[in-house]
C-alpha cells in the first residue's frame, strides 16, 4: 500500500511538472524575450478573428514592420550600448534583491518588509499605455466584446506605429 501511494504521488508530481516545462520551452525565442513570438501570434489571431479586414491587415503589417526594424536596430552599436546598460542595471537590481533576501534570512526584515523593499525597486516599471491597451484587449476577448476589442486593437496599432517611427528615427540617426 505504501508503494502504491508513493507511486500515485510521484505520478501526480510528474503530471503537474511536465506541462509547465513544456510551456516554458515552447515560449522561448532567440531574442531573449520569452513568449514574444507567442504574443505576436495571439495578437494577429485576435485581429483576424474580431477586427475588420482592413484593421487586421494594418495590425499585421505594422507588427511585421516593427519586427523588421527591431532586427535592423539590434545590429547597430547604439543597441549594443543600450543592451549593456540594461544588463548592468539588471545586475545591480539582482544584487539589491539578494541583499534584501539576506537581511530577511538574518531576521532583520519581516517577509512583508522585504516584499515592500523589492516592490519599491520596480516602482519605475509601471504599466504603460501600451500594456494597459493589451490588458484591455485580453479582458475584452474574455468577455467576447467586439467593440472593445476593436478599440483596443486600434490603440495597440497606434502604439506600434509610434514605436516604428521611433525606431526609424533611431536607425536614421545611427546611419547618418
Amino acid at each position: 500500500m505504501k508503494y502504491f501511494r508513493f507511486s500515485v504521488v510521484l505520478f501526480l508530481m510528474m503530471a503537474w511538472m511536465a506541462p509547465q516545462s513544456i510551456y516554458a520551452a515552447g515560449n522561448w525565442n532567440p531574442d531573449g524575450v520569452p513568449g514574444h513570438e507567442t504574443h505576436h501570434q495571439w495578437l494577429v489571431h485576435v485581429a483576424e478573428q474580431y477586427a475588420p479586414a482592413e484593421l487586421a491587415t494594418q495590425v499585421k503589417n505594422d507588427m511585421d514592420k516593427h519586427h523588421q526594424l527591431m532586427t535592423q536596430w539590434k545590429q547597430t552599436p547604439d543597441f549594443k550600448q543600450t543592451h549593456q546598460k540594461c544588463h548592468k542595471k539588471r545586475q545591480e537590481v539582482c544584487r539589491k534583491i539578494d541583499a534584501i533576501k539576506k537581511e530577511q534570512a538574518q531576521g532583520k526584515l519581516s517577509a512583508r518588509e522585504a516584499h515592500e523593499k523589492i516592490r519599491y525597486l520596480f516602482r519605475s516599471h509601471l504599466r504603460s499605455k501600451r500594456h494597459l491597451a493589451i490588458a484591455n484587449l485580453q479582458e475584452a476577448v474574455k468577455h467576447n466584446d467586439r467593440q472593445t476589442i476593436i478599440k483596443a486593437l486600434k490603440q495597440i496599432d497606434h502604439h506600434i506605429q509610434k514605436s516604428n517611427t521611433h525606431l526609424t528615427e533611431k536607425l536614421n540617426k545611427a546611419k547618418g
